[in-house]
């Protein structure tokens, strides 16, 4: 099963991630400081992180396997995702790679 990782902190585009997730049986883990509330539900797991800035970030480079899709406005957490050979996307819809 495809697992998509989001980092909720910013991501704008939550509720569209987890309805695309639905729709193609992919589970969703959601990684955000306590700051923001998040609601699981069916197929969305939430993993809340203290409030330090990378937090998140950590948890979600520490957490990553290889073929997860990750979704981040944070271009050293592409750095990482990607390096982990994850596909790595903008809330934008905007694919990072090796060479961007």
């Amino acid at each position: 099963m495809a697992r998509i990782v989001v980092d909720a902190d910013s991501c704008p585009v939550k509720r569209e991630i987890v309805e695309t997730a639905h729709a193609f049986d992919a589970h969703v883990l959601m990684v955000s400081s306590y700051d923001h509330e998040l609601r699981a539900e069916q197929g969305v797991q939430i993993i809340h992180v203290d409030r330090s800035s990378q937090s998140a970030d950590m948890y979600i480079a520490n957490h990553i396997v290889k073929d997860d899709i990750v979704v981040t406005q944070d271009y050293g957490l592409a750095a990482l995702t990607i390096a982990k050979h994850c596909r790595t996307l903008s809330p934008g819809a905007n694919y990072f790679t090796r060479e961007y």
